[in-house]
């Protein structure tokens, strides 16, 4: 996965300007970035297709690195308040079903985003004992 790359901001961000250069110029490495991301039409389509509480990625942002309009933000959280994680570690090793996901928020005023601990439970019977039964 794309989370591999984290370590390395030149792979990660897809861009060859270093951020931690002196001269840095946070404008054009913004305009210059590559990295995956869900599409506007991916994003309608996780809500017309699928009964979807929020999406996640182990890229920077949701949307598309080389896109500024961010879309795929916009169409998930003008619906309804979708929540977005981002910067998701280790998704290799979650199974493509039978996992129960936890995002666990500090608490927090103000602002638009901060750091979460995000903790997968691939036991099967983790969601059934949560509901009591």
């Amino acid at each position: 996965g794309w989370s591999k790359k984290y370590n390395d901001a030149v792979a990660y961000y897809g861009n060859e300007r270093d951020p931690d250069a002196d001269d840095f110029d946070y404008d054009a490495w913004a305009a210059d970035i590559h990295f995956p991301g869900f599409s506007a039409e991916v994003a309608r389509s996780f809500l017309a297709d699928y009964n979807i509480a929020g999406v996640g990625t182990d890229c920077a942002s949701i949307d598309v690195g080389s896109n500024d309009l961010f879309p795929a933000h916009f169409i998930l959280q003008g619906a309804g308040n979708k929540y977005a994680l981002e910067n998701l570690c280790c998704l290799d090793k979650v199974p493509e079903s039978g996992a129960t996901m936890m995002a666990i928020p500090p608490k927090m005023t103000g602002g638009s985003g901060f750091t979460l601990r995000v903790l997968v439970d691939t036991d099967s019977t983790f969601a059934y004992r949560q509901s009591g039964k």
